[in-house]
């Protein structure tokens, strides 16, 4: 049993890449296993896991004249978020890229404002894009929303590349002061003067810098914790959290036979004399499948 190499073999096909690309294909076997499975994360954190949700709206938005203009996406837009419907074609492109060659903090395989904000934007179009029908029509207008596990934020209506803009978290924290959407310095003198542009924000945190941001003199930082990789330290949690759980099973086949024949019997097999597992990718989560039996013992929450 080697569930190391197998979950080293499974994120590897999973993760979308070039794969007649050499570099690429060289960077990904080179990479450790922790740096592989940060970029995993990376990436499937970007989408938004399809389950209902409930919706609620910044006054800004509620106010929002650019609401009559897209009613039409936004009626269905809120409809996918209640009833737990795929939003991955309103998502950006850049999905299509788990990681490219050379990958810095500023390629496409980044979502900047995501890992640094934790605020994900979904384009308004109606009909499927031309050049890609696998997603909705772009839009110079977006709609900025902070998804939780049950429960839907939306921010307001935002111009394209408007990913630095302090109203996104002047919105957030002025709503929902008690929900902790981001980190208030407190103690914290802002500085004098207006601070960092709209560009110089998006230019460090593209380096993969923090940026302390000054909203009506407080001082907030996002939750991402962004790395100089331009990753976010969720993405670093989840890989730490697999890789924990991955060696807990391997300590438990190796000294605690019973336990695993207990497992086996609870997801209604025989246990074998000497159990054979495997790591497995789920549609929700991971887990290990005994070869012989083809049982599946499920590791994440």
């Amino acid at each position: 049993m080697n569930l190391k190499a197998d979950l080293r073999a499974q994120i590897i096909t999973q993760l979308p890449h070039n794969r007649s690309d050499p570099t690429v294909v060289a960077e990904l076997s080179g990479m450790s296993l922790p740096e592989l499975l940060i970029r995993y994360y990376n990436w499937l954190h970007r989408f938004v896991r399809p389950v209902p949700r409930s919706v609620h709206y910044s006054r800004e938005f509620s106010s929002n004249a650019l609401k009559s203009a897209h009613a039409a996406a936004l009626a269905e837009i809120v409809d996918a978020i209640q009833k737990g419907r795929d939003l991955t074609p309103r998502l950006s492109k850049g999905i299509r890229h788990g990681y490219v060659a050379g990958s810095t903090s500023a390629s496409s395989d980044k979502d900047p404002m995501l890992n640094d904000w934790g605020v994900h934007h979904l384009h308004l179009g109606i009909n499927p894009d031309s050049k890609d029908t696998a997603f909705i029509e772009r839009t110079g207008d977006l709609l900025f929303v902070i998804f939780r596990p049950t429960a839907a934020y939306v921010l307001n209506i935002f111009a394209h590349q408007t990913w630095t803009d302090r109203d996104i978290i002047r919105i957030a924290v002025n709503n929902w002061p008690r929900l902790d959407f981001f980190i208030e310095l407190q103690g914290m003198m802002a500085p004098s003067g207006s601070g960092y542009t709209k560009a110089e924000h998006q230019k460090l945190r593209r380096a993969g810098l923090v940026v302390m941001a000054n909203v009506d003199g407080r001082i907030f930082a996002g939750l991402g914790a962004l790395s100089t990789a331009g990753t976010s330290i969720d993405a670093k949690r989840a890989a730490d959290d697999l890789l924990k759980r991955v060696m807990a099973f391997e300590d438990l086949s190796s000294n605690k036979r019973d336990h695993i024949a207990a497992l086996l019997k609870k997801a209604g097999v025989t246990p074998p004399a000497v159990p054979k597992f495997e790591f497995v990718l789920l549609d929700l989560g991971y887990g290990v499948r005994e070869k012989t039996t083809g049982a599946v013992i499920i590791l994440s929450d």
